[in-house]
């Protein structure tokens, strides 16, 4: 695309979507863009834009079956190694840029740009800015590429009434403004409260096991990620850790308990409380003026490990199923509060997962009392009936776009 095409087509794209023309111009403001130089932010997607492309994208959008598939447009779930990927920022902008201009030729005027991805790493915005500086350094290299800044949250909803402990799970925060300092803030000291968790749990271990060699500067050689520590599955690492250097089996219940001594609590200490609550990102949200919310690869939520006794046995005598009926409701609750998406388009590794979603997509007959498809059928239904976007994507950590 010639220079002067393309920045109409950018002034065009902004008169459209009037709600990203505001974000665009926070971006640039931050990034101390002339004015008129907006145009150099001509890859980025803001929220309105996604809400407008994503209903027209199908699953199979969402899939990349062979090299340079023309029909594989969408991932909306990437890390990089600003938290637990393997991509540095300039090569993941690179490769989906040269996909992007493979398959260009190929696409049908759909509505839909080439390729599109999001940049969304655990709990931290490390790689957003340099995202945008290297976009408008280059933007016509990038132009075939739509990218969206977002963030995956690890988050926690507390319901006494219906959990034996608090449930973890993600949420996406699409479309969100690196440069806000409110964002910044409130997940910087996010951070401190679940690294005070980890070292905490840490301590008692190292009390609990005083010969074993366990300690911080171990734990976090045995396993770097242990000290970056964003996102949900401190609790599970510190747990794999500790098992392994007590080498007792006889141990493993009580190590277990002791690593989820925090996350299993309903009122942790504050000072370490290790996930941030549903209300709180939901208020950030509001307050941020950008973006929406949508809940992370939701069919992966293992129900059964946090439901209580009695909300099961409530179940029982009603015939539900307590696991689906839990997650209706804390879908409902996320609904009411806002939330306008579901990764129903997920690219599972899980067997049964990808052989239900081949039911949900009719490339195989129903099986109707096959779990899993009963499983991510309750989500579609849900995203159906509410009108809720699907997003997803590969949940890539690697060095490829098109795999996980």
């Amino acid at each position: 695309m010639e220079r002067e095409t393309l920045k109409q087509v950018f002034w065009d794209r902004l008169f459209f979507y009037p709600t990203d023309a505001h974000y665009i111009q926070a971006l640039a403001s931050n990034l101390e863009l002339k004015k008129g130089e907006e145009y150099r932010l001509f890859s980025v997607m803001g929220a309105q834009e996604l809400s407008n492309t994503l209903p027209l994208a199908t699953y199979r959008n969402f899939q990349a079956i062979q090299p340079n598939d023309p029909l594989f447009r969408f991932n909306l779930h990437l890390h990089t190694e600003a938290s637990d990927g393997a991509f540095k920022v300039k090569e993941l902008l690179e490769q989906a840029a040269a996909y992007a201009d493979i398959i260009a030729p190929l696409v049908k005027k759909d509505g839909m740009p080439p390729l599109t991805i999001a940049v969304t790493d655990h709990d931290c915005m490390d790689s957003l800015i340099p995202v945008l500086k290297e976009l408008t350094r280059h933007y016509e290299k990038y132009q075939n590429l739509r990218i969206v800044l977002g963030i995956e949250m690890g988050a926690v909803w507390k319901e006494q009434t219906m959990q034996r402990v608090p449930m973890e799970y993600e949420l996406m925060f699409y479309g969100v403004n690196p440069f806000d300092v409110s964002i910044q803030d409130f997940l910087q000291s996010h951070q401190e409260k679940r690294n005070a968790a980890r070292d905490e749990i840490i301590h008692r271990l190292s009390e609990r096991y005083p010969f074993f060699g366990i300690s911080k500067e171990d734990a976090f050689a045995q396993d770097p990620l242990l000290l970056k520590n964003q996102g949900l599955g401190y609790a599970e690492r510190l747990t794999k850790y500790a098992i392994s250097k007590v080498a007792d089996t006889t141990q493993n219940e009580e190590i277990k308990r002791i690593c989820h001594s925090l996350n299993h609590h309903f009122n942790p200490p504050a000072e370490m409380d290790p996930y941030q609550s549903t209300d709180d990102i939901f208020n950030l949200w509001l307050q941020s003026g950008f973006g929406f919310l949508g809940v992370a690869h939701p069919a992966k939520i293992n129900a059964g490990k946090f439901l209580s006794q009695s909300f099961i046995d409530f179940c029982n005598n009603r015939c539900l199923d307590a696991g689906q009926e839990m997650l209706w409701r804390f879908m409902l609750m996320l609904k009411n509060k806002g939330n306008r998406a579901l990764e129903t388009n997920y690219q599972f590794d899980n067997a049964s997962l990808q052989e239900a979603q081949k039911m949900i997509t009719g490339e195989i007959p129903v099986d109707p009392e096959y779990g899993a498809y009963r499983w991510l059928k309750l989500f579609n239904d849900f995203q159906n009936i509410y009108g809720l976007l699907g997003a997803g994507g590969y949940d890539t950590h690697n060095k490829l776009i098109t795999a996980r």
